[in-house]
């Protein structure tokens, strides 16, 4: 026959596996939904820095459109030049955009950086004596601007250039 106090010994460790075994099951589960929330957000930083990025591509590549047709001296006809402003606003549209990401997503410097790149872009327009000078003057602030995103977006997300 078994003794009561080799039952209770008994149950006792078995009561003691449980607790462990359920200890070890919640720091896993804890410690996996961390890392999985730690991911889903440096995607999203990632999505969001992407996103700002080729709106700013959009609107450097529209830049060069126009200054290539002032260069070869050919006329755009009326449908480009409103396909080509539609696809400039639409960057603007989406700097403009990320502007209310950036308290979320972004950090400080970058929610400066939106703010003041719209501004930038408008006294290089009011400052430039021609349209020329306009538009380079607009495309070096989307470059500087662009890679002043990239370094910190890389910084940020651990990504090396």
């Amino acid at each position: 026959m078994i003794s009561a106090e080799t039952v209770i010994l008994e149950v006792g460790k078995i009561i003691l596996q449980l607790a462990g075994a359920g200890l070890i099951g919640w720091f896993g589960v804890r410690w996996a939904l961390g890392r999985y929330k730690l991911e889903k957000t440096w995607e999203r930083r990632l999505g969001a820095y992407t996103d700002l990025l080729a709106a700013i591509t959009d609107m450097q590549r529209v830049l060069s459109t126009w200054q290539n047709a002032i260069e070869t001296n050919r006329d755009l006809d009326d449908e480009e030049t409103i396909a080509l402003r539609a696809q400039y606003d639409a960057g603007l549209k989406g700097m403009s955009q990320s502007q209310g990401l950036a308290g979320l997503l972004f950090p400080q410097a970058i929610g400066d950086l939106l703010h003041k790149l719209p501004i930038d872009l408008k006294n290089a327009s009011y400052n430039a004596s021609t349209h020329w000078e306009a538009m380079d003057n607009s495309w070096g602030i989307l470059r500087d601007g662009k890679i002043e995103i990239v370094a910190i977006a890389q910084a940020e997300l651990g990504i090396r250039s």
